[in-house]
């Protein structure tokens, strides 16, 4: 769930929403895109986008999204579980949204957070929120 309003996607970068590996930092890597996820529109701005991915341990993502609003969540204290870690929440521009190396640049809020992922630990029946 995104707290804010996604924005139209670039011609340059055609998807509002993606999921990057940038555990090797000069060579990010889009694991899912979301192509013209349409943008909210209801009274609360907030976005919600199914996507399933497997995620490989060890590894490092950054889940981002072209917004034209935002609204900050502060980040609990609950960071982590099962394996994955939140560092925080992830607020910038970027001229070139397809290469993901502004992202891997851009410096985690330790605060705040913009995204709220649910996942699945195991099988599909086991989920954690």
């Amino acid at each position: 769930m995104l707290d804010g309003q996604l924005g139209t996607p670039l011609a340059r970068a055609p998807f509002n929403l993606a999921l990057w590996d940038v555990s090797d930092p000069l060579h990010p890597s889009r694991v899912l895109e979301k192509v013209g996820v349409t943008p909210s529109r209801n009274r609360n701005r907030r976005t919600h986008f199914p996507f399933v991915v497997g995620l490989e341990p060890g590894r490092v993502y950054r889940c981002v999204a072209l917004v034209t609003e935002l609204r900050a969540s502060p980040l609990g204290d609950a960071r982590s579980a099962h394996g994955l870690s939140v560092k925080g929440g992830l607020d910038f521009e970027d001229a070139d949204p397809s290469s993901g190396k502004r992202l891997v640049c851009a410096t985690p809020d330790p605060d705040q957070v913009f995204l709220a992922l649910r996942y699945v630990v195991g099988s599909r029946t086991a989920r954690l929120r």
